[in-house]
């Protein structure tokens, strides 16, 4: 009779330290989940900053090459015109 109330309190153990430990898996998993889509929404951010960034320096390269090439000035203002038929 001793040695099954042994066995019966050594499974209750087990089957709580394995309760507790997928539990607590569990939570990880969970964590790890939302730290992963926190990070690809960093990398996104990141190559839509690389892009805007390789287009500003595109459009100083074409600014520079055509001031220097062809003498023309970039102006800091539109001017708008209509012409009336």
């Amino acid at each position: 009779m001793k040695r099954v109330g042994l066995l019966i309190g050594i499974a209750t153990i087990l089957c709580t330290v394995h309760v507790i430990m997928l539990l607590k898996v569990s939570r990880r998993e969970k964590v790890l989940k939302e730290t992963i889509a926190h990070m690809e929404m960093l990398e996104k951010d990141v190559e839509r900053k690389e892009m805007e960034y390789d287009t500003m320096l595109d459009l100083e390269k074409i600014g520079k090459e055509m001031t220097e090439k062809k003498g023309m000035t970039i102006s800091q203002k539109i001017n708008f015109f209509q012409i009336n038929e």
